[in-house]
C-alpha cells in the first residue's frame, strides 16, 4: 500500500462522516421544521429520577377533532407515552382532558392539566 492509497483511504472515510453528518443535521431541521403549523403546551413535572419538561404537540381539524399530536422531552423518552396517545386523534380537547396511561400516571397526569390548562 502506497501513502497515496492511505490518504485516501482517510479521505474516503472523512467524506462519509461529513455525509453522515449532513444527513443528520438535514434529519434534525426536518424534525423542527414538521412542527410548523401545531400548537404546543408546555407540561413540567417531576419524576422520581428528574424534573422533566415535556412539550405537546398537536393540530387540530376544521371539526375541532385532534389531527395530529404527540408529546416529547429532551430529557425523557416519550416513546411508549407517545404510542399510547394516538387513539386521541379524531378526538376533541374535551375528550383528551381525561386521558390516562397505564404506568405513565405522572406524565399523563401533566399531559391532562396542559390540556385543561390551555382551553
Amino acid at each position: 500500500m502506497t501513502n497515496e492509497e492511505t490518504v485516501d483511504n482517510e479521505n474516503t472515510s472523512t467524506e462519509v462522516t461529513n455525509s453522515e453528518i449532513d444527513e443528520a443535521m438535514e434529519e434534525t431541521f426536518s424534525e423542527e421544521e414538521s412542527n410548523e403549523g401545531l400548537t404546543m403546551l408546555d407540561a413540567t413535572y417531576t419524576n422520581p429520577q428528574a424534573e422533566i419538561d415535556m412539550k405537546i404537540y398537536y393540530s387540530l381539524n376544521e371539526a375541532n377533532e385532534i389531527e395530529e399530536i404527540y408529546a416529547e422531552a429532551s430529557n425523557y423518552d416519550m416513546s411508549a407515552f407517545n404510542e399510547n396517545i394516538q387513539y386521541l386523534v379524531g378526538k376533541t380537547m374535551e375528550e383528551a382532558e381525561n386521558v390516562y396511561v397505564s404506568g405513565s400516571s405522572l406524565t399523563s397526569e401533566a399531559f391532562t392539566s396542559a390540556i385543561k390548562n390551555n382551553m
